[in-house]
């Protein structure tokens, strides 16, 4: 909505617009700052978990855009790639291969996925991760080979798997 005002025909609209934008996003820097500051201090999962749920209600609100947006992004990756280094959860990895698939380095999937069949098993949710990754990527016989390992280790589909499959004529 604010955005909407922004580019309004009257001038009140405009500069309440641009007033509470403002605003808006110096209280997001600041609470941003103070998460950062809490986790670099304390290395902690809870602080760690506290700052990545910001870190996707910042992303998600759509007050960011262009390079302000992509810098809050790579900033984020940063810090689930530091994150890994000293915790190798199965959820940690999770949300940089979902930060990867939406800035599109489906080099870097693959190889972090590579990388955890050797040392974790597969679960559903890297499947997913994959099954995107070939669906954006274009790549049919990823898909084809993701389908059979769904069905030979029998893994329930979620719903947006299944659609996936159905839109590129693939039998789940």
């Amino acid at each position: 909505m604010l955005r909407k005002g922004l580019a309004d025909k009257d001038i009140e609209v405009v500069h309440y617009s641009a007033v509470e934008f403002n605003q808006l996003s110096e209280n997001f820097d600041k609470q941003l700052r103070k998460y950062k500051k809490k986790y670099k201090d304390s290395k902690t999962e809870k602080h760690f978990d506290d700052l990545v749920i910001f870190y996707e209600h910042l992303l998600k609100t759509e007050i960011l855009e262009g390079d302000i947006l992509n810098l809050h992004i790579e900033m984020y990756i940063k810090i689930l790639e530091e994150r890994i280094e000293e915790d190798k959860r199965l959820k940690n990895y999770i949300k940089l291969l979902e930060m990867y698939l939406l800035t599109k380095r489906y080099d870097d999937i693959e190889k972090e996925c590579q990388r955890l069949s050797k040392v974790k098993e597969y679960n559903f949710e890297i499947y997913i991760i994959l099954t995107k990754l070939y669906y954006e990527s274009n790549n049919l016989k990823g898909l084809k080979t993701m389908n059979n390992k769904y069905k030979t280790e029998k893994i329930m589909m979620s719903k947006e798997v299944g659609n996936i499959f159905k839109i590129c004529g693939i039998e789940g």
